[in-house]
This record gives structure tokens, sequence and C-alpha cells, in this order.
């Protein structure tokens, strides 16, 4: 665990109600990150080398300490991740830059008040493209995130009018995953990664280029699915990101009691917790590189078959995120026609 990235969850409270977050189990129970807590784990992660720390939620611009938490991390870059309302305040944008903000992530989740109030339970559009507005005005950095759900792609044309309308000039494109709940594993099954390639090269992609914007695809699972040729592309032209915290072992991820997550899509399944596994950096350490640590980051990372442990794109795709293996298998995430020129390759082929 080289210079961490550290994600901060201080509060499970949110401003919003959306149909398909991955911490909508928590919403609303009232969690929230103390003062001193966090000023603990941001020590704790300077202490370890950490180069960033990202604050999230719930919301985490309705946390009643949110400035103090900024400020104490000026010495970091910090980023927040939002859905833009509080933004809409000129003040408070001014504020949260002053006590130190590096970049904000603000979360579009529809191109109307209609669309707001359909996923979001709150007609909330016009506040989120005020705060984009006042965003894009500031000293900070700013991108403007997309999660790409079923209503998302049913809605493209006006989310590509909000995109070249809204004034923002960078965008990230994430795709749906499933979440670990208490009952197993939720996902809209619509938007596995075969229900979506052809959206994604023959509609997203192209379009997006249209509109001269700045963008990245986060692709988040096996690039087999593709054509041949396109992730190259992707890549080659500059709109790529991949890489997930948990394959690469370099996060660290604290909710708001200070259990450590494993993902931000695992928030009931901690691994560990501040205050009872570890306090100092040097008893950090030691956890982290305890057996039982080290061996569940080793299971997780590794190849989940031979078709992956083999390929040569292994390195730049990773097989993509570990809870689309939890949920489906082989059979669903890796294409039929890689899997027969993988066991043709190797001589294991015998249809």
């Amino acid at each position: 665990m080289k210079n961490p990235i550290v994600w901060l969850t201080v509060n499970r409270n949110c401003n919003l109600d959306c149909t398909w977050c991955y911490q909508g189990q928590f919403l609303g129970s009232g969690e929230q990150m103390s003062l001193l807590m966090a000023q603990q784990l941001i020590n704790l992660s300077m202490g370890v080398g950490a180069r960033k720390i990202i604050l999230l939620g719930g919301e985490p611009t309705i946390h009643p300490e949110i400035l103090n938490i900024i400020e104490y991390c000026r010495s970091l870059e910090t980023s927040l991740l939002t859905n833009g309302i509080a933004f809409a305040n000129k003040n408070f944008c001014r504020r949260v830059e002053q006590a130190g903000l590096s970049i904000v992530s603000t979360s579009l989740k529809g191109a109307s008040e209609k669309d707001y109030s359909a996923s979001c339970g709150k007609g909330m559009f016009s506040k989120v493209m005020q705060g984009i507005e006042n965003l894009e005005k500031s000293q900070m950095r700013h991108q403007v995130s997309i999660t790409v759900s079923r209503p998302v792609i049913e809605n493209w044309p006006e989310i590509l009018r909000v995109i070249r309308e809204c004034g923002a000039k960078d965008f990230t494109f994430s795709f749906e995953r499933p979440v670990v709940v208490k009952e197993g594993v939720s996902m809209d099954d619509r938007m596995l990664p075969g229900n979506i390639i052809r959206f994604i090269e023959k509609e997203m992609y192209p379009s997006l280029k249209e509109t001269g914007v700045g963008f990245d695809l986060n692709i988040t699972f096996p690039q087999c699915h593709f054509s041949e040729g396109f992730v190259g592309m992707v890549h080659a032209e500059g709109h790529a990101v991949a890489g997930c915290q948990l394959l690469m072992k370099s996060g660290m991820i604290f909710d708001p009691s200070g259990q450590v997550l494993s993902c931000n899509h695992m928030v009931d399944h901690p691994i560990g917790r501040y205050g009872k596994d570890f306090k100092t950096v040097e008893e950090m350490l030691v956890w982290r590189n305890s057996p039982g640590i080290k061996r569940f980051y080793d299971v997780v990372s590794a190849p989940p078959g031979a078709q992956c442990r083999n390929c040569d794109k292994w390195s730049s795709c990773g097989a993509g995120c570990r809870i689309f293996w939890l949920y489906k298998g082989t059979e669903t995430l890796i294409p039929v026609n890689s899997i027969k020129r993988y066991r043709r390759d190797s001589h294991e082929f015998h249809a």
C-alpha cells in the first residue's frame, strides 16, 4: 500500500432518494462521522503517506462539520463527491473553496425536473444546474460524473443535450455495478455488460466525441465484451480510465463509524475497524500486512479464471469489478466467443 487514496464516508444521510444508490439501505439512518473521528482518520491517512482524501456520503455537503473537515484536510489534495444541490448557493461554494477544497465531482442524475422527481424523489434539476454553473466559475477543479443506469440509456438524447448546454468541460462516465447487501447481491440485469456493449460502442461513445467536451469512460467489466480494437481506440484517444483500488490494493475506505471497507459497494461488510484493529500508523501497517488481510487482497486481486490469467490484456483490464464476479460467473462475464478462442488457442477446445 504505497501512497494510498483514502475515502472518508462522512455520513449516510442524503437530501435525495435515488433508486439505484448503493448506500440506499443505509440512507436516513442518521449515521455521520464525528469531527474528532474525521480528524483522527485524516491524521492516520497522512501518516501512511496518503496523497489524496475523497469525502463522500450519503451527501457530504449536509454534514454539519463539513467545512471543518475540509479545512483539516488542507495539506492534502481533497476531493468531494456531491449531488451538487448545495453548490447552487454561491456563498457555500465560496466557503468550501476558501476551506481548501481542491476538486468537486458533481453527480448528474437526469436531464429534467421530471427525471429527478422520478429517479431521486425530488425535482432538483435546476438547483444542480445552478451548482454546476457556480462550480465552473470557481477556482476548484470540477468534473460532472454520470452513472450510466437504465434511465440514462433510455433518455440518452436528453442527457446529451444537457452535457452540451450545462457549461461543464469535464465528464466521467461509470456503469452501474452490483451492490452487496444483507440479502445478497443486488443488480439491474439489464445493465450487465453483454446488454449494454452495443449502446456504448455504437451510440454513447460516438455521440460523446461529437459534443467536443472532455470525458472519460470508467470501464468496470471485462474488456473482451467490446469489439476488437475498440478499447485500444478509447485509450489512444484519451477517454479511458480504469483501475479498481481493490485490485491494485491502493486504497483505504472508512465508513462513518471508522470501519474499514474493501469497496464502497460492500457497505455492510467491513474488514477492520479504527480503534479496534489499529489506532496508530504502526498498528495500521501491521494490520494491513497481517496474514488474513493480505490473503483477502491476494484472493480478490487474482485472475478469476485461466482465460483471464493468460490474456494479454489482463494488466489493463483486470477482469473488471469483482462484485460482478460475485453476482455472475464466467458464462455471463466472459463472452462465449472469447472462451472458445481461449480454449482453441490453448488446445483445450473440443467442440
